[in-house]
């Protein structure tokens, strides 16, 4: 099911969408979606493969080293 901007709100004044933190900003609402933050603080992975670790973002072709 998609929500369109009025119904986000509608829920979310209804108390039966919740955001926590909640969302103080309306221009974090969309049409049909909401944006929500991330944290303050980025981990960067390492480029060399980690053993037992079976999520390696360098398969996707992306360089984590380059997001920032």
């Amino acid at each position: 099911m998609t929500l369109t901007d009025l119904d986000i709100r509608a829920e979310i004044g209804a108390e039966r969408l919740i955001f926590d933190p909640p969302i103080i900003d309306s221009t974090r609402i969309g049409s049909s979606s909401v944006d929500l933050l991330l944290h303050d603080e980025l981990l960067i992975l390492p480029h060399e493969r980690i053993p037992g670790v079976s999520i390696d973002p360098s398969d996707e072709g992306i360089d984590v080293m380059q997001i920032l």
